[in-house]
């Protein structure tokens, strides 16, 4: 058996305790696990906080994207939310709007696992 926890300790250090019980299929205790997390700082950057750009911004037939570890796919959104275009990333490619409506979009930056990393505004002039 497997057991995975995810902890989003928001930018703070410290710890707290937890208890962890383990029951059978009637809902009796087997085994109950407690400890402590402790939180400390981390070296890895968020990638909301790096400098993830799409350029040129405004743009009239293409755009790209600053190069961002795990970036799958890009999607833009019009400004009601329909999907508009939707482009496999590659690094250093250019992706062509010039056939979409001048306006302003939603360029949807995701990993391959379907998490957003960021959406990111984009004028189409």
């Amino acid at each position: 058996m497997d057991i995975s926890m995810h902890i989003n300790p928001a930018n703070k250090t410290g710890s707290s305790e937890y208890d962890l019980s383990i029951l059978d299929g009637n809902g009796n205790v087997l085994s109950v696990i407690n400890g402590t997390f402790l939180i400390g700082t981390t070296a890895v950057k968020d990638l909301n906080e790096t400098k993830l750009t799409v350029y040129p911004n405004p743009t009239q037939d293409f755009f790209q994207v600053s190069d961002t570890p795990g970036l799958r796919y890009i999607e833009l959104f019009n400004i009601v939310g329909s999907k508009m275009k939707s482009f496999n990333a590659i690094p250093q490619k250019q992706y062509y709007v010039g056939d979409l409506t001048d306006g302003i979009y939603l360029v949807r930056l995701v990993t391959s696992s379907g998490k957003i990393i960021k959406t990111i505004r984009l004028s189409k002039r």
